[in-house]
């Protein structure tokens, strides 16, 4: 196969410019659940109150956190409820198991958790698979429900402020937002949780660039370009599958409610208007040449 510049400089190029911008956005724009020691807001309190659902014969999630306690936490969670404090190695002890409660993938499934208004629209179905990071928001969720006084809040405002707790972030609102979307479907989420069939598909396309990348002629300049741009689409939606399970979407444009996309997508799209200008430039070249022969 002959060595095509064009085609190769336009796909590592877009696929970094994928690749770098959902690491970007989703680092700056994820919200860490993992609770820290200064997000403890009354020591006494919360071990006052872990001790009393310790030792109770009703499900909760102090009773979680207190299974999940070694000795030395036990025995700092009651000195702490008789006014003394834990140090910072019983605090981080302390906070270790909650966020292994948090971690638990079944806790948002409680039951329980049904009758609260604020978490009925967010809490998954049985069926529904659900990615990690998303379980440990909820279970954040549920845990500054569950100790408003004691852990700081910083979900359960975003929550009154956006009922579906999106990640988002304005830019140019309402034309342009940075919302962050898990999709286990196609383009614009089409076909969603249909994510080994998107790689098999992904797979076939990047075959079927390969095969028009050897029968393009010099003549065809747009062709390499857009060849170039769907390769570099696919695989950075294909990495995202195989690494986490689902592609990571961003960019949404809310005045006319359109479906999270990414650098990837648009590169796709690109491709096919390129495609169609490079089609209509074949015939406008074909025509002159067409009447030129007939002449002779």
């Amino acid at each position: 196969m002959r060595i095509r510049p064009a085609f190769w400089v336009t796909a590592v190029l877009a696929l970094a410019a994928d690749l770098l911008s959902k690491q970007l956005i989703f680092a700056c724009l994820g919200l860490s659940p993992q609770l820290s020691p200064d997000e403890v807001l009354n020591w006494p309190s919360l071990c006052a109150r872990l001790r009393t659902e310790g030792s109770s014969e009703q499900s909760s999630v102090g009773k979680r956190v207190w299974a999940l306690l070694p000795p030395s936490a036990r025995a700092a969670a009651v000195g702490s409820a008789l006014g003394k404090a834990p140090d910072a190695s019983q605090q981080a002890e302390i906070l270790s198991a909650f966020n292994a409660v948090m971690c638990e993938r079944d806790l948002v499934r409680d039951a329980s958790l049904r009758d609260i208004a604020p978490l009925s629209n967010l809490l998954p179905h049985e069926s529904q698979e659900v990615p990690q990071d998303r379980i440990q928001k909820l279970n954040r969720l549920v845990l500054e429900m569950a100790y408003p006084r004691e852990i700081a809040n910083r979900l359960l405002p975003q929550l009154k402020a956006d009922p579906l707790l999106r990640e988002r972030h304005s830019i140019l609102a309402p034309l342009l937002v940075l919302q962050l979307e898990r999709n286990t479907g196609g383009v614009f989420g089409v076909l969603k949780g249909r994510g080994y069939l998107f790689v098999i598909l992904t797979l076939l396309a990047l075959g079927a660039v390969f095969w028009m990348l050897r029968k393009t002629t010099p003549r065809q300049r747009l062709l390499p370009i857009a060849l170039g741009l769907v390769a570099a689409g696919a695989l950075g939606n294909l990495v995202d599958r195989l690494w986490f399970g689902y592609v990571r979407d961003f960019i949404y444009v809310e005045i006319i409610n359109w479906p999270a996309f990414n650098i990837a997508d648009t590169c796709i799209c690109l491709a096919a208007g390129l495609l169609v200008i490079e089609i209509f430039s074949a015939e406008a070249r074909d025509k002159p040449e067409a009447k030129g022969e007939a002449k002779h």
